[in-house]
């Protein structure tokens, strides 16, 4: 039986892949601000989308029943998946808050 010495373990160091200081792990990636803001203004557009697709199905302009169901669903998840993101961030800063120091 070979058995290897325990040594400081790294999070960002995968078998085979050299270390990535903080600098370069995140290079390239955008802020978590940047992301949600991003999110929200897809899903507003999704929404406004959404709502003219079915003013132009009440006014007759709109041929296709399918394509406005369609926006309509795609502009419902994307307000929930936001939605839940938002509920989940909520509760860290709440579970974060109660933490005693």
């Amino acid at each position: 039986m070979n058995l290897l010495p325990v040594t400081a373990a790294s999070s960002n160091v995968l078998p085979g892949l050299s270390p990535l200081t903080a600098a370069e792990s995140t290079k390239g990636t955008p802020p978590f601000a940047q992301l949600l803001t991003d999110a929200i203004s897809a899903t507003a557009s999704q929404q406004a989308e959404s709502q003219a697709g079915v003013q132009a199905l009440l006014t007759g302009e709109a041929d296709s029943l399918q394509s406005v169901v369609l926006g309509a669903a795609k502009a419902d998840v994307s307000l929930q998946l936001l939605l839940s993101v938002r509920d989940r961030l909520v509760n860290a800063h709440q579970d974060i808050m109660r933490m005693q120091i």
